[in-house]
Order: structure tokens, then sequence, then C-alpha cells
């Protein structure tokens, strides 16, 4: 670029010119260029724009008439040579005697000869005619469309495969950058760049077709697609019949960074193998593990958190890395919890299974959020850099927590988990890591196709027989039930597991409740009771203990009590205590009613769990156990 004193020694003083007709200054780019140098440059310009000169004139005052062969405006007005261009040190200036031309400027007549000048800002730039080549290329070589959300996608071809990626991405970018560099054997500059994409995103909103975009798992004519995510682009298809491998898929997935490869699903394998690699104590434990994998290759969900519970030296961690990577294996396996939804839910964008490694606590915004995620969340967010328009995230994935000790304890979220305590690992049974991940990536292969047998299963039987009763999560348990001829268990072991766990999971949420448990003792001298809120909480006041009223969520106001009360509900009605809320009288006030219902509707913890223990791989289903009484 001229510096202004550059500038001026080649242009002159603008404050020294003057004003004249049917001239326009010379403009920093014509410096750049050179043309306003001399006349003989200026010559030679005309006539590489095929506008040559066919003589020339001094004048006294230094200019130069450059008489042009033909008028570049209207090549008819220059047969008597009345059309000229005319340079001075300080301009450059344009006539035409005809009378159509009178008014036009050297600008308007550069225009037309030059179609890489730009009259409000003299000759285009490289960036500009660098940002058409990029266009071209994209428009000529790549697919464009959008989805739903309106965002710019691009298909675009790779070495006999092709990909689909972001407008916006880094591989477009570099895709198209290299595209460049191999068609004109130039590097296209930053500016072009940019101003290609935003060019060609807005032919895909406009000019593409509206396409369905996803990460690893899609649904398309009945069958399921697996994205194996290797570099050739494989996908796996999964239909009634069975599964195979294909180079290519009538749907568009998207890969993000970080997302690894699936192996080469091979036949032959049983799930079974898989345990080995699971540290789990009981059939319950691996009946909901296998479930949870199961259950989140379900294209559309909704879909089980599976919370993976222990003391040090459980292998937690490796649990879940082991369940992930039959899934969705990624880089890092393991995250920390977000700090905030919009974190969770741009992972949940880009990811189709979310770990979250050694928590120790979940936020009420996490856990709401969890909830919503696990049966479809939605939410918008400005965009940056703008004020009115937003960004719209919406997923529905399945979630991995590890964690020493219980952080799930609220109702609607404790409803759609399945939490399965591991046992600590002797050290005769402790093996290093390079031993433990080199035999796992032998026996995945197999494991693999074993797995999506039971997919297959799942889709052949759909629609053929159905669970006689549904519980909370029913289409998991549906999609869970139906792949069970294919699973190492016999029909019903996966819902006498699921209803096991829920009965544990509600004991969870009574005793995380500040409420539940004074509710409960005091009941067992009242068996019945009706009032409003107020009278309740002055009961419950007088029976609590100090340390009890004392805790941060005990609730202060009536109002504060209702809700608790709502929350626990559910698990209230499960252990034998029925609560309904109602507006009677004249005055209509709120009446809440307590008493101890006598349908018996959950089984008893304990003798549940002494059931878990029998049994190996592949045992049979768990036999229904006790329920449990209250008064």
């Amino acid at each position: 670029m001229l510096t202004q004193e550059k500038l001026t020694k080649v242009l002159g003083d603008p404050k020294n010119q003057k004003d004249q007709p049917n001239r326009s200054h010379a403009s920093e780019a014509d410096a750049d260029r050179g043309i306003a140098s001399s006349p003989e440059r200026l010559t030679e310009y005309l006539k590489m724009k095929g506008c040559p000169v066919i003589r020339t004139k001094k004048r006294g005052d230094g200019s130069v008439v450059l008489v042009l062969e033909h008028c570049p405006m209207n090549p008819e007005h220059g047969q008597r040579s009345d059309t000229a261009v005319v340079w001075r040190p300080d301009s450059i200036g344009f006539s035409c005697k005809h009378n159509g031309c009178q008014d036009h400027r050297w600008k308007d007549a550069r225009q037309k000869i030059d179609p890489d000048y730009d009259p409000d800002g003299g000759s285009k730039s490289k960036s500009s005619s660098q940002a058409t080549r990029l266009v071209e290329i994209a428009v000529s070589e790549a697919e464009l469309f959008h989805d739903a959300d309106h965002e710019a996608y691009v298909t675009i071809p790779v070495q006999g495969h092709t990909e689909t990626w972001l407008v916006k991405s880094k591989s477009f970018r570099r895709w198209l950058s290299r595209r460049f560099h191999e068609a004109t054997g130039r590097v296209s500059n930053a500016q072009a760049m940019q101003d290609a994409l935003t060019t060609i995103a807005g032919k895909a909103e406009f000019e593409g077709t509206q396409q369905s975009v996803h990460v690893r798992s899609a649904e398309h004519g009945g069958a399921i697609y697996l994205d194996l995510a290797d570099e050739a682009w494989r996908v796996v298809e999964i239909t009634a019949k069975g599964w195979r491998v294909l180079s290519d898929a009538p749907v568009r997935f998207v890969r993000s960074k970080g997302m690894l490869a699936l192996p080469d699903p091979q036949r032959g394998g049983k799930i079974n193998s898989l345990r080995v690699f699971l540290n789990v104590r009981d059939d319950h434990g691996w009946f909901l593990i296998v479930a949870f994998i199961i259950g989140a290759l379900n294209p559309r969900g909704p879909y089980l958190i599976l919370v993976l519970n222990g003391e040090q030296g459980a292998a937690k961690s490796t649990t879940a890395r082991v369940v992930a990577r039959l899934v969705d294996p990624r880089h890092p396996a393991l995250r920390s919890p977000p700090r905030e939804e919009l974190d969770l839910l741009v992972s949940a964008k880009r990811s189709h299974v979310l770990a979250f490694d050694n928590v120790r606590y979940l936020r009420e915004w996490f856990s709401d959020a969890l909830c919503r995620l696990a049966t479809g969340a939605g939410s918008g967010t400005r965009e940056l850099y703008t004020n009115d328009d937003e960004v719209i995230f919406d997923a529905c994935r399945p979630t991995i927590l590890t964690g020493i000790g219980d952080m799930t304890t609220q109702s609607d979220l404790l409803d759609r988990t399945v939490r399965v305590i591991l046992p600590q690992i002797p050290e005769r049974r402790r093996r290093t890591e390079k031993a433990f991940w080199a035999a796992f990536d032998r026996s995945q292969p197999k494991i693999f196709g074993a797995i999506l047998d039971a997919v297959s299963c799942t889709l052949r039987h759909a629609g053929r027989q159905r669970p006689r009763n549904h519980p909370r999560m029913a289409d998991v348990a549906e999609w869970v039930t139906l792949a069970e001829p294919a699973l190492p268990w016999k029909r019903g072991g996966f819902l006498e597991a699921y209803n096991a766990n829920r009965a544990t999971a509600h004991e969870l949420a009574l005793e995380a409740s500040p409420v539940a448990g004074v509710l409960r003792r005091w009941l067992l001298r009242t068996g019945v009771w009706t009032g409003t809120a107020t009278d309740l909480l002055d009961e419950l006041r007088g029976e609590a203990r100090d340390a009890e009223k004392h805790q941060p969520r005990w609730p202060r106001t009536a109002n504060r009590l209702a809700n608790e009360l709502r929350q626990v509900m559910p698990d209230l009605r499960d252990v034998g205590v029925a609560v309904e809320f109602d507006r009677s009288g004249h005055d209509r006030k709120r009446v809440i009613s307590i008493r101890t219902s006598r349908k018996r509707t959950v089984r008893t913890v304990r003798r549940a769990k002494r059931k878990q223990g029998r049994g190996g791989p592949g045992a049979g289903t768990l036999r229904s156990s006790g329920v449990r009484r209250h008064p």
C-alpha cells in the first residue's frame, strides 16, 4: 500500500489541484498499477484492454492527449477520432464529442474497458478476483445445501468419496484453499477467502436444498446408518435383515474435532465377550450397561443416563471409556462437567455420546439440562457479534456420568437414570492399561458386530411385540426389549433389572429430600391427614429434628413445601404414600391430602439386590421379588 507521501509524488498535492470537467483524479490503486505514472504506461494499459491509442498530442501545459481508435462507451462514436483520454501529471480525463458521451468521465470509460475496475474504489483488489474464483470452484465441484436451522453445509469429493462439512468449518476452508492453489498456482488471501465463504453460505441457504445432517447415527427409509468415522467415510447400514458396510449413505453425516473411528464390525461375535471388560458385580449391572449401549444406537432417542458409582479403584473411568468406544469413540473420551448449559448443548450438537468423569455433585441447572437432553433439549442464544440473530441448539443424546458419591438425587433425573455400582478390583485381578486396551482392541470388532446384530433384531421385531407394562422411559424399554432375542438373557431380563434399579432410585430421591423422611415418620402415627400447606409445614416442623430443620433445602414457607412435595410425589407414591393436591370449599383453598396406599407398587430393594448376584453371564431372567409395605 502506498503511503500518502509516495502517493503525493505520483499524483501531486491534492490541495494544488483544480477541478476540471470530465476528469477524475487517479486513485491510489491507479498509482499502484502505475498507469498514471506516464502517458506511455497509460497507452500500454489502454492497448492491453482492447482500446488502442492511434495518435498522441502534447500540450503546452504538460498534458498529453491520447486519441483512441474507438469510443469505449460506444464503439461507433470513435470512427472520426473524436474520443480521447487526457493524461496529466495529477489526473486522467476522458472526452468524447458525441452528445451521448459528454457527461461521461474517465472512471465510466475505464469501467467499460476493464471488467476488474470498481468505480467506487479504483481497481478491484486481488482479493475480489480471488473470491470470485473461489466461489466458482465451490459451485462447480461441491454440493451446497442447508439444514432446518439454515446452517450452510457443503458436500465435497475427496479421493473417491464424499465428505460433508459446515461451510464455516476449517476443513472446508482448507479444501477450498488447496483447490484454489491447484487451479491457479496462487495462494488466496484471507479477505478473499472470507468473502468467498460468505457468498458460498448465502448460495447454500437460498439456492441449495434443505437436508438433515446427523452425528454418528441416523435413520432413513426404515434403516439405521452408523458413521464409522474412518478416512473413507464409510457407514454401517442396519436393517431388519442384518447389517453391512457401505462406502456411501443416503444421509448426510458431519464430523467434529475429536471424533474417532469405530472398528470394522465382524460377524460371529457374542455380546458376552464384553463382560470381561466391564467391572460389574451382578447380572443387573451387566443388563443395564448393555441396555444403555443398545439404546444409544437408536437414532431418535430418548436415551438413558448411565451413572457409574464406586470407590477409588473401581474402574469407573475405564468402564465409561469402554461403553463410549462401542458407540461414539472420541478424544478425549471423558470430559469434566460443563460450567453452563450452553457449553453442554454445544458439546451435544457435535457428539453423540456425552461422558463426564469424576462428577462430585450436580448443580440444579445441570440436573435439569441432563433431563432435557435425555428426552430432547432445545435452546437458543444470541449469535456472537450480532444483536438479534439467534443460534439454535437442539439435541437428544445418551449421557454417561462417573463419580464416587450419589450425585443424581433429583427425582426427575433419577427417572431417566440407570445406576450401576462398581465393586473394588482386587489386586490379583488388576492389569496394566496397555494390556487391557490391547485385549479390548482385539475383541472389539466382534463385540461391535454382536451389538449391530441386536439392533437389527430390534428392527426385525418392531411392531410385532411390545412390553405389557410400559415403565418410565417407555421408548427405551421397548427398544431394548425388542432386542432381547439377540441379547445374553431371557426375555424380560432388562425390565426386571430396570424396575429394581428404579426402586433404588426412589429411595435415593427420598433420602435426598429434606421433608420426605420427616413426612414418613410422621405418617407412622397419623396415617391419614388433610389440610393446607401451612398446616402441614407446622406439623412437620414439630416432627423434624433440629439437624433436619437446619438443612439448606428445608422449606421455610408453605409454597416451598408444596413445591418440594410435588417433586417427590412419584417417589412417595411408589413406596406407599399418596399425596394429592386439590382446591375445595367456598374459599377454594388449596388442600393437601396425604394417606398411606395399600397398593403394592415397588419391590423391596433389599430383596431385589439379593437376587442380583445369582448366575453369570447369560443368566436367566431374575425372578420377581417382594414389595415393601408402608403403614
